[in-house]
């Protein structure tokens, strides 16, 4: 199932899809994308704009200067930046900071 997954997302390289943030964790984002029914991370050094700590008790990713915060339920437009067969992993960035 992974594999195919990974094996579709290939030909979506580059291209920019609406997607839900379904966990958040010290290392990043994970987001579903609905339209393509698959899942990826986005890495917290692909955040940008800001350092980001992970707040262990509300589950949520918060920027040290700006505030901002990431949580779970949260909609964000991610592009798919990368597909690892290797690992069977997605890569995914943010598209306004990929920009």
């Amino acid at each position: 199932d992974a594999y195919y997954k990974c094996k579709f997302a290939q030909n979506h390289i580059g291209n920019e899809y609406s997607g839900i943030v379904t966990s958040v964790v010290s290392f990043g984002l994970f987001v579903s994308i609905p339209e393509l029914m698959i899942d990826g991370l986005v890495h917290v050094t692909e955040l940008g704009g800001d350092y980001f700590v992970f707040d262990e008790k509300r589950h949520c990713l918060v920027g040290k200067n700006n505030g901002f915060k990431y949580v779970a339920g949260q909609e964000l437009t991610v592009l798919i930046a990368n597909v690892d067969m290797d690992k069977l992993f997605i890569d995914l960035e943010l598209a306004e900071v990929a920009k």
